[in-house]
């Protein structure tokens, strides 16, 4: 009986669980967490800067009179130089 009232090993039991299953998983999902909001700003990046690249192809004189942005803009008069 003396047996089941020593109490010493309690100490070491808490922490082997406490350890294992709450802060083991936590460290765990905050650094997947930290993996998915890095990936998610760099997907984001990608998308603005694929954006941007696109917006700099269109040419807007073409695609208002035709509707068509595949089209480079055809080569019109040449502006007269402003008097000085």
């Amino acid at each position: 009986m003396k047996l089941l009232k020593d109490r010493r090993g309690y100490s070491l039991t808490f922490w082997t669980i406490f350890f294992g299953f709450i802060l083991i998983p936590m460290l765990a999902l905050s650094i997947e967490l930290g993996r998915y909001f890095y990936a998610r700003a760099e997907v984001t990046k990608a998308a603005d800067a694929t954006a941007l690249a696109a917006a700099e192809e269109i040419s807007q004189r073409v695609f208002e009179e035709s509707g068509d942005y595949s089209q480079p803009a055809a080569p019109g008069p040449t502006p007269e130089p402003l008097p000085a």
